[in-house]
């Protein structure tokens, strides 16, 4: 806390957990240089296998914490309800990707195949809340799989594959919102898909290679448009260790024509429309940049380059072919994710997917500078390495444990969610022929619009999206659009957080909809009965007349 308070006094911006992270271990790494400290030493042994004992332990417990969530009845990420409630209707042939004319208010920013993947997974087993969330557990768990079978296959003992890929699981869990970890978002996908192109293009290059990264490459494009920045660094690896242009350039037109199939598939589903979809993304790329989370992000990126970086300035290994251009490519890349993580309501976790090809890195970095070592080099590459574990331990461990913090705080509101979700069904069997609109608002500090995704799997129509709308809320088409749902009462029934205003944003907390459209709510819709957790409003020009 005091170096926390000392920072803070200086630059607020130093504060930030990824910051101290990376001030600390420069720190610590410039200390054990002036100190060396012979590895042999008894101390700097047992140090190290403290560390590691550390980074296994919490990376034990995040896995615990991700298991945990599957019980949790409602959601840690204002997205994750859209996403659920877009996968279950686009198997039901609702369009994914609505125009705003059509007077349905969301437009999910992911592409189609997350939604199609996530409403396969409903389909098979069952519409709940639950369900929607195992994809990206199992996203999340397969990632940490493949990351160590990389490392493996790389020429790691297993020990430092297990904690290399533990280390790179606690880098993952050190954001407030773990649903960029394991949620119902495609964040736990992108991983995935990181690890998976990673395993790939480390092996020996081939036809049959290539198309299999050329397919990954694909659907990572189509999950999210930028995550092509995630494998091409990976991918010149792959294409630089051929033995010829002549079979580069073959690989790279298979590749290439795999992965803008595997693109255009989802596309095939008649209620999905590229252009919909690409309209979606021109009007995403219109939110403002923040230089706060730039900032953020180029913190990021010394906290992931820093490790490799160290590993090679301090020891000089001889690089594998197709490693520099490697290198490059990831800076490169890098350097243009600043862009859509300085976006507002992105962040530095657009950095994440890097991980698994720069654990790599350091691994191949560091079992290179093996052989052929003199007693010098290899006193301070240890040294390196036992700096690199204490701060992510001490320096990084504590951001972990905030995040847990946080999770535990969400889950203290289990007794509400539960008690939402059950009010939601009771005005659903009361109202069994109405649209239910659910509108964003806190009870005892719970967003209540979290559990909108429960109407869409019982049947009814998904209206609107508060996290959409705030994308809308400055359109006067919009509006006006808005206005007229209200009046024509296409949501017979609307539930508000008890005592709540219309449209309360649960974190500016203020209303995201505009006067206009809160009169007309107003002027339309009464007060019909008040539950513990909603306030149930009913359209004054609807037939609306609940069974008995």
């Amino acid at each position: 806390m005091l170096v926390h308070n000392l920072l803070y006094g200086l630059d607020p911006r130093l504060a930030w957990p990824g910051s101290m992270a990376v001030i600390l271990g420069a720190f610590v790494t410039i200390l054990l240089r002036v100190v060396a400290p012979r590895p042999g030493l008894v101390w700097t042994r047992r140090l190290l296998r403290l560390g590691i004992a550390a980074i296994l332990a919490l990376a034990a417990i995040q896995c615990a914490v991700a298991a945990t969530y599957l019980v949790y009845p409602s959601y840690l990420d204002v997205v994750e309800p859209a996403t659920a409630a877009v996968s279950w209707l686009s198997w039901h042939g609702s369009a994914v990707y609505p125009p705003i004319a059509s007077g349905n208010f969301y437009a999910p920013v992911y592409g189609p195949i997350l939604y199609q993947g996530t409403g396969l997974f409903l389909v098979a087993l069952w519409p709940s809340i639950a369900i929607s969330k195992i994809p990206g557990l199992v996203a999340f768990v397969a990632a940490q799989v493949l990351s160590y079978v990389l490392l493996r296959r790389s020429g790691g003992r297993p020990l430092e594959a297990l904690t290399i890929a533990a280390a790179q699981c606690l880098v993952q869990a050190g954001f407030d919102n773990q649903a960029y970890t394991f949620g119902v978002r495609a964040d736990p996908w992108l991983f995935l898909f990181a690890a998976a192109s990673t395993l790939v293009a480390t092996s020996t290059p081939s036809v049959a290679k290539a198309l299999i990264l050329g397919c990954l490459a694909g659907t990572a494009v189509n999950l999210k448009a930028d995550a092509v920045l995630y494998i091409a660094p990976v991918t010149v690896f792959f294409l630089c260790r051929t033995a010829s242009f002549a079979e580069r350039s073959k690989l790279a037109a298979l590749g290439l024509g795999t992965a803008m199939l595997a693109f255009a598939a989802p596309f095939v589903a008649g209620n999905v429309s590229i252009l919909d979809y690409l309209t979606v993304l021109e009007d995403s790329s219109q939110r403002t940049l923040s230089r706060w989370l730039a900032e953020q992000g180029i913190v990021m990126i010394a906290l992931e380059l820093g490790p490799p970086l160290l590993i090679y300035l301090v020891c000089r290994p001889a690089l594998p072919r197709g490693f520099v251009p490697f290198a490059i490519a990831t800076v490169a890349c890098m350097s243009v994710v600043i862009v859509p993580a300085s976006a507002d309501g992105a962040g530095p976790h657009h950095f994440l997917p890097f991980l698994p090809s720069l654990s790599w890195a350091f691994l191949v970095l560091f079992r290179a500078s093996l052989p052929n070592m003199d007693g010098k080099v290899g006193d301070r590459r240890d040294s390196a390495v036992l700096g690199l574990t204490i701060s992510l331990v001490v320096g990084y461990g504590p951001i972990v444990v905030q995040s847990w913090e946080s999770v535990l705080r969400n889950y203290a509101n289990f007794p509400v969610a539960r008690m939402a979700a059950d009010e939601i069904v009771g005005v659903l069997d009361r109202f069994p022929n109405e649209n239910i609109g659910i509108s964003p608002g806190l009870y005892s500090n719970y967003d209540v619009s979290g559990m909108r995704v429960i109407p869409v799997f019982l049947g009814r129509a998904l209206l609107v999206d508060p996290v959409t709308w705030t994308g809308y809320q400055y359109n006067n088409e919009s509006q006006e659009l808005f206005r007229k749902m209200l009046s024509e009462c296409r949501a017979g029934i609307w539930l508000l957080a008890h005592g709540s205003q219309f449209g309360m944003d649960a974190l500016v907390r203020q209303t995201i909809f505009s006067q206009a459209v809160v009169d007309e709510f107003r002027r339309d819709y009464a007060l019909l009965s008040a539950g513990h957790v909603y306030d149930v409003w009913r359209c004054n020009g609807a037939s609306v007349h609940p069974t008995p």
